[in-house]
């Protein structure tokens, strides 16, 4: 990201980066209820179907007293709305586990909760 990041592409990550800058505290407990109430708001007019909103499931782990924090999504869905792509039929691609966008293929890796991206040629 560093000195190429945009702002306004990605609300989501919008939020997480506003977060960090102000020096907001991960580790707190309130602070996964905080963020789930965040990305409600941002996501609830980028939705197709509002109860696609189930599929927000994600964790806040920290390591080092707090100085690395890591987001964890539970799930493809939520894995894509963090990457910025918002899906249309999101009880196919959860049945599938896999999503084809901008020639790119996503799937999740449910073990390890890990997108991975792979170019299609």
């Amino acid at each position: 990201m560093g000195s190429k990041y945009q702002k306004n592409i990605n609300p989501v990550n919008d939020i997480f980066l506003d977060m960090m800058m102000s020096g907001y505290d991960f580790s707190s407990k309130k602070s996964h209820q905080e963020l789930y109430s965040m990305m409600l708001y941002v996501l609830e007019g980028s939705l197709y179907n509002e109860s696609d909103m189930r599929f927000l499931e994600f964790d806040i782990k920290t390591q080092h007293n707090g100085s690395l924090v890591k987001i964890v999504p539970d799930n493809i869905i939520c894995a894509l709305w963090f990457s910025g792509i918002i899906v249309e039929n999101t009880s196919k691609v959860v049945e599938e586990n896999k999503f084809v966008f901008d020639n790119k293929s996503f799937s999740f890796n449910k073990k390890r909760k890990v997108l991975k991206v792979a170019k299609i040629k």
